[in-house]
């Protein structure tokens, strides 16, 4: 019994040495972001991660109205950034973020672009010309970047000529990939 009882302690306790030690489990951080940010909220993501080992930033990219929607709905979020004012009012509202925890840390600016190679447009009185049948813009009804162009179309008074001619994206995204490809004359 003792010689049986010694050659189980004999193989049992090098083996705890032996086995190996599992890694400390990583904290996760997940990034619900306005899909306008995607770019720098990469660059930000490595950089906070090479500062912050054992911390993973993982993305969730979209149109601000469905990541609003998602969190609502129960999807996980450690940190929503909107890209309008408003959504994050909402948010605030319907207690999807925790008091006190709101930070402005960035803005927006809307710019108008065209294709390089379809150098038509020049300002915004280029719209109004037959040379460009098609604007890419998001649609004011369900993305920030869409109402800011109807508010900034509307104050020049160029909003009621300019609809007609708009090409709606989801995000802002879409709406610069419509003017990258050549789809539209701008955005």
């Amino acid at each position: 019994m003792f010689l049986r009882t010694l050659l189980c302690l004999f193989i049992a306790v090098p083996s705890m040495f032996w086995s190996p030690i599992p890694a400390r489990a990583e904290t996760e951080l997940l990034v619900s972001a306005a899909a306008s940010l995607t770019e720098s909220f990469k660059e930000i993501g490595k950089s906070f991660m090479a500062k912050n080992p054992g911390v993973k930033v993982r993305f969730n990219f979209a149109a601000t109205g469905p990541l609003l929607q998602q969190i609502a709905q129960g999807a996980p979020a450690d940190v929503f950034a909107s890209a309008d004012q408003e959504s994050m009012d909402k948010a605030e509202k319907d207690g999807l973020i925790l008091p006190g925890s709101r930070a402005d840390f960035v803005g927006n600016s809307l710019v108008l672009i065209a294709p390089v190679n379809l150098p038509v447009v020049t300002g915004l009185g280029d719209l109004k010309s037959g040379r460009v049948q098609k604007i890419a813009m998001g649609n004011p009804d369900s993305v920030p970047v869409g109402r800011y162009t109807k508010a900034a179309l509307e104050k020049q008074g160029l909003w009621e000529a300019l609809a007609p001619k708009g090409v709606m994206g989801i995000s802002v995204k879409q709406a610069l990939e419509y003017v990258m490809r050549g789809e539209v004359e701008a955005g």
